[in-house]
């Protein structure tokens, strides 16, 4: 047996390690090279100023939830206490079964976040839980400012 192993020892192996052989070739490599620092121009497509690429937008947004009876200088009174809020996306499909965000306001009422709200969405909706009343508030995309107001059907009394 000793024999069978020193032939295929000294044959086999050269020849395999012969196909390993490295480039010295005057041929240019096939490799593709990157260009990471070329640009590309399209005769047909024209891509608005300000566009930037990205496929969703940053907002920071304070939430405030707030009473739909008591109000004061037109705007509703915020409904005191830690409320439960859940914002689910809206898109052509309809909406989102999951929430993409559940937070709970401060003892004011309010919520202030940063949310990344991807180019796909319509709206958002939010349903925020007051002391047993399910609130909701469904707004556009396009037209969100830094200010959401939820409002709840619920009487703020006075003392």
């Amino acid at each position: 047996m000793k024999p069978i192993f020193r032939y295929f020892l000294y044959s086999f192996v050269p020849f395999s390690l012969l196909a390993c052989g490295g480039g010295s070739s005057d041929s240019p490599s096939s490799s593709p090279s990157s260009d990471s620092g070329s640009s590309y121009t399209f005769k047909d497509i024209t891509i608005p100023s300000g566009f930037t690429w990205k496929s969703s937008e940053s907002k920071e947004i304070t939430f405030r939830v707030v009473s739909n009876f008591s109000t004061q200088n037109g705007v509703g009174v915020n409904v005191n206490g830690r409320h439960i809020l859940k914002m689910y996306s809206v898109s052509s499909s309809g909406v989102d079964s999951q929430p993409f965000y559940t937070g709970r306001t401060d003892q004011t009422g309010k919520l202030t976040r940063e949310l990344q709200l991807s180019s796909n969405w319509e709206q958002i909706k939010i349903v925020a839980s007051v002391d047993g009343t399910t609130c909701t508030q469904q707004a556009s995309i396009s037209t969100m400012t830094s200010e959401m107001l939820i409002g709840c059907d619920v009487t703020i009394g006075s003392d």
